[in-house]
């Protein structure tokens, strides 16, 4: 009786020990992949930083012959790294997605400012036109020419309140891009401290 309770408690052992080191090796396998993806998703963070100027204090827009460049997006090879380290970190993916939305519209801002800032010039020059032609006609004509000039006036003042709100909301875009940012990139950081902390160690219950 006490030999088959011996070779059972044997064979349990064994077993344990086996599944132990089995998920041991399954754990540190997992850690050294997601620490991986982790540290190429934060040299993706730093690129689309640097790329969309959210690096200084304010976005400073780029243009090459009236053509506003566009602000990049994670690279279509993010989206299997995400996938990956969905199981462990579900986070990060939320925070990606976030970051995404938020470069999405810190696109459209940058270009309505973009229109906003052009229509004042056109209107500005309109009133510009229609000043020089007051001045160049003579006083009795003066009646004819007026009333353009209001119009134009009152049309600069309409595009500078259309451009100063257009700035206003490109600001707010910029300043949501990077809490973005900064948010998954202290995600990032804690996952990495903690993945490289622990490869010799399996992986928490809150991370399986």
């Amino acid at each position: 009786m006490l030999s088959f309770l011996q070779q059972a408690l044997t064979s349990l052992l064994s077993f344990l020990a086996g599944l132990w080191a089995g998920t041991y090796l399954q754990d540190r396998d997992t850690r050294r992949r997601h620490l991986g993806i982790v540290r190429a998703l934060r040299a993706e963070i730093s690129r689309i930083r640097r790329e969309a100027g959210l690096d200084r204090p304010e976005l400073i827009p780029i243009s090459i012959f009236g053509a506003t460049p566009l602000l990049p997006k994670p690279g279509s090879w993010v989206e299997a790294l995400l996938a990956d380290i969905a199981s462990t970190a579900p986070e990060v993916v939320t925070e990606y997605l976030e970051l995404d939305r938020c470069l999405d519209n810190l696109s459209a801002t940058d270009k309505m400012k973009d229109a906003t800032e052009t229509n004042l010039r056109e209107k500005r020059a309109v009133l510009e036109r229609a000043e020089e032609a007051v001045d160049s006609q003579p006083l009795e004509k003066l009646s004819e020419t007026l009333p353009a000039v209001f119009k134009a006036d009152l049309d600069v003042e309409r595009a500078q309140h259309s451009q100063e709100l257009g700035g206003f909301v490109a600001e707010t875009g910029v300043r949501q891009a990077r809490v973005a940012l900064e948010a998954l990139e202290r995600t990032l950081a804690t996952l990495e401290s903690e993945l490289a902390a622990g490869l010799t160690t399996h992986l928490p219950w809150r991370r399986r």
